[in-house]
């Protein structure tokens, strides 16, 4: 006997919106790296000074 699916199949609205949400959370992680590596980058030329 076939069994029904589980779970809720994603629509291709989900789909824009997840691509959407992955997309703007690449954005962040390079913001956040790019932040930590000039507080590093200051903090070195602080302390090595």
């Amino acid at each position: 006997m076939n069994a029904p699916p589980t779970g809720r199949s994603r629509s291709p609205i989900d789909e824009n919106l997840f691509s959407k949400i992955e997309a703007d959370l690449l954005v962040l992680k390079w913001m956040v790296g790019f932040v930590l590596a000039l507080l590093a980058g200051i903090a070195l030329k602080l302390f090595l000074h």
